[in-house]
C-alpha cells in the first residue's frame, strides 16, 4: 500500500469494482472476456468484510469516498491478488479513528492467518500497535532493533536520536 493512496495506489475516476480487481484481472476473465459478475461478486465481499462504506458498493467512483475507504479499497485490491507479504507505506495516514480501527482489525487478523506484513510509518503509536518487531532507520541505516515486549515509544525516540542504540 503506497504511502498517497490517490497518486499511486488508487484509479480516483474509476469506480471501486475496478479498483479492487485491477491487480488480478486474469482471475476474472475467461478467453480474454471479463466476468463482471464474478467482479461484482469478489468485491461485495470485500466490501462487507472490510466494512467499506460505498453508497452504491462497486458501482461508485472510488475518488468520491471518504480516505479511509479508499484506503480499504486499496487494502482490497492486493489481498484480492493473493499477496502473501504487504509492504504497507503509512497505512492510516489521512483517515478517521473509525476507519484506522477497522485497518487495524483486518492488519491483526492478517498478521493472526500468517500473512507477513512490513509497516513503514512515522506515527509512534501505529508503529507499537501494529509491530512484533521494529526496526529503527536514521539515514537509510538500521540503528536500532527492538521486539514487540521490549519497545516503547521513549526507547524508539532515543534510538532515532543516537542514544543508547541496542
Amino acid at each position: 500500500m503506497p504511502e498517497d493512496r490517490k497518486v499511486e495506489g488508487l484509479v480516483v475516476g474509476m469506480w471501486v469494482v475496478y479498483n479492487l480487481t485491477l491487480a488480478n484481472w486474469a482471475a476474472f476473465s475467461r478467453g480474454g472476456i471479463l466476468q463482471n459478475r464474478r467482479e461484482d461478486e469478489r468485491t461485495a465481499q470485500w466490501v462487507n468484510r472490510l466494512g467499506v462504506r460505498a453508497a452504491r458498493g462497486g458501482q461508485q467512483v472510488v475518488g468520491t469516498l471518504s480516505g479511509g475507504n479508499q484506503q480499504k479499497v486499496v487494502l482490497a485490491r492486493w489481498l484480492e491478488a493473493g499477496t502473501r507479504v504487504l509492504l504497507l507505506a503509512e497505512p492510516t495516514r489521512g483517515v478517521d479513528v473509525g476507519a484506522r480501527a477497522d485497518i487495524y482489525h483486518v492488519l491483526e487478523e492478517l498478521r493472526e492467518q500468517g500473512l507477513g506484513l512490513v509497516l513503514v510509518s512515522s506515527d509512534m503509536e501505529e508503529v507499537l500497535a501494529l509491530s512484533d518487531r521494529t526496526l529503527v532507520f536514521v539515514r537509510g541505516r538500521v540503528v536500532a532493533e527492538f521486539e514487540r515486549a521490549n519497545a516503547s515509544q521513549e526507547k524508539l525516540l532515543a534510538a532515532a536520536a543516537g542514544e543508547g542504540n541496542s
